[in-house]
């Protein structure tokens, strides 16, 4: 058991391959920007959206295998 006395953010940030066989990640720049509207209100440090949106690329790179590829899941 804990009391958990934490500050959060949830953010759905949603990867998915294209027809093409790239990936794509929706929305990710209006996600970012509305994480750092909570955050804002929320008196937490802002993120630097092009940091981020770099680390991103390069975590789904590492790990694409786990980005859904079935159709609909797009």
């Amino acid at each position: 058991m804990a009391l958990h006395y934490g500050q959060e953010i949830f953010e759905g940030l949603k990867a998915y391959y294209g027809k093409d066989g790239g990936f794509y990640l929706f929305r990710a720049e209006e996600n970012f920007k509305r994480f750092n509207r909570s955050a804002a209100r929320l008196s937490m440090p802002e993120m630097d959206i092009d940091i981020v949106m770099e680390g991103m690329k390069q975590l789904i790179l590492l790990d694409k295998e786990w980005v859904p590829r079935t159709q609909g899941s797009g």
